[in-house]
């Protein structure tokens, strides 16, 4: 089915008389990407508006420009501004469920503040800071005490090799975040193993016990990316501290001693 594309002076082409590419990457997805759109037939920057069942926005010179919207099967997909093909304001994409996808402040084009993604469950998926400064952000959130938790690493062990923090980005969920880029190949093959990046999100789990032992109850990101259910115990974990500007803080030691149980948890 052809779909309009409706010109400034009123005029309409067909949507297949355009040349564009798409793009599909960790932080950016789009129909159209910010390259310049061309006319097919003069191969001339596209100057108009596609105003469409799946796209809306209009091109100045071939570059977006203004508002910017996606759908799919009727339900927005993907919103954000641009000036003259760059990225500027808040953008904001959804999976076809609805569940936000993602959520990214831009700056002349550039990523500011913390991005987050999160999967079709609606669960955190992935952080980033700036442009790919998510370790620095981690070491300066660790250090501050206005956030409800500072720090905890898990190194390397003879059975694994990968490497996260403990951080607490609300008030209900402790995160593992990846802090090194780490792929599972032990027991899977290569099309069962995927690669975890630095800012990715290994677990997700909220406190049932504090008293000699923390207990966190949550699920588990397995090789394959699968969320399996777990109780992780953490022994000798915490000292409390209640400093009267920012209410309970919990510092985990650097060093821990841990074991995971895992079991089936329906939900997940």
């Amino acid at each position: 089915m052809a779909a309009l594309i409706i010109y400034d002076n009123y005029s309409s082409v067909n949507y297949w008389d355009l040349q564009y590419e798409s793009i599909d990457s960790k932080w950016y997805n789009s129909e159209i990407s910010n390259k310049t759109v061309l006319t097919k037939s003069a191969m001339t920057p596209f100057t108009g508006r596609i105003n469409n069942k799946s796209y809306k926005g209009s091109f100045v010179e071939g570059k977006k420009h203004g508002l910017h919207k996606e759908y799919s099967s009727g339900n927005l997909i993907k919103k954000g501004k641009y000036n003259y093909g760059i990225p500027i304001g808040n953008h904001k994409e959804w999976h076809s469920n609805g569940q936000l996808r993602s959520d990214i402040n831009y700056n002349n084009g550039l990523r500011v503040g913390l991005s987050k993604a999160w999967d079709y469950d609606g669960h955190l998926f992935r952080i980033d800071y700036n442009e790919g400064d998510i370790l620095k952000y981690i070491e300066d959130y660790l250090k501050s005490p206005k956030y409800n938790f500072e720090k905890s690493y898990k190194e390397d062990t003879p059975e694994t090799s990968y490497k996260f923090v403990l951080a607490k980005f609300d008030d209900d969920y402790f995160y593992g975040v990846m802090v090194n880029n780490y792929i599972n190949t032990e027991g899977y093959s290569p099309s069962e193993s995927v690669l975890f990046e630095i800012g990715d999100i290994k677990f997700r789990a909220s406190i049932i016990s504090e008293s000699n032992q923390m207990k966190l109850e949550g699920f588990w990101r397995m090789a394959s990316r699968n969320k399996e259910g777990m109780n992780l115990n953490v022994s000798n974990p915490f000292t409390l501290d209640e400093p009267p500007q920012y209410g309970l803080t919990i510092i985990l030691k650097n060093e821990f001693d841990q074991r995971f149980y895992y079991k089936s948890i329906p939900e997940y």
